[in-house]
């Protein structure tokens, strides 16, 4: 592990642990460690160049920092962190631009651009693709019920994911080769409860 990505992962670390509300149970240090490790997964099957990987991973590590001050608007939050902590430690400027597009790919509504950005917006949501999904997905519910108030019913909740894991496929071909089947067998899942759910009415 090169110095600054030490550097990066004792710094979020310790952010986080300082600064982040326990009330989010799905963006926590727990999912910024599944991203880093998603990202070092993907990053290696996609044969990228070491300074390449220092990129990809630098941004996995600041991605959602910026929850510490809220959800909304987050992205923009952890940019400024992540370019200030990069300056301070003497980060290439070109180098610090690709870190903040990589962030940005993490908004679901924006197309990556680059490969490191694929990879990265890919390892965000990685976890649609692994059997761990419906558990995920209730931390998930949980926190946007403590955050925003959000109190989803059964249906509601497993609609809006089947929703969800349609529309979003994964972007690189290492994600969709390694990840796309248990996608469609999470889409499943859901749809055979949301079958059972309907079923009692």
């Amino acid at each position: 592990m090169s110095d600054i990505i030490e550097r990066a992962k004792e710094y979020v670390t310790e952010y986080l642990s300082n600064y982040l509300s326990t009330d989010y149970n799905y963006h926590c240090i727990n999912h910024t460690l599944d991203v880093v490790k998603n990202t070092e997964e993907i990053g290696r099957g996609s044969f990228l160049s070491e300074k390449e990987f220092d990129i990809v991973i630098l941004a996995a590590w600041f991605h959602d920092v910026g929850y510490s001050k809220g959800g909304n608007g987050h992205e923009k939050t952890s940019i400024d962190i992540a370019e200030k902590f990069l300056i301070a430690n003497i980060f290439l400027i070109e180098d610090i631009e690709h870190v903040k597009k990589c962030i940005e790919a993490t908004i679901l509504s924006h197309v990556p651009n680059s490969l490191l950005e694929e990879i990265l917006s890919d390892a965000d949501i990685l976890h649609i693709g692994k059997e761990v999904y419906l558990e995920k997905a209730e931390l998930l519910r949980k926190e946007l019920k403590q955050n925003q108030n959000k109190n989803y019913s059964d249906d509601e909740w497993i609609k809006n994911n089947i929703e969800f894991l349609t529309k979003h496929n994964f972007y690189t071909k290492y994600a969709k080769t390694n990840y796309g089947l248990q996608r469609i067998k999470n889409i499943e899942k859901l749809k055979n409860q949301l079958n059972k759910l309907v079923g009692k009415d």
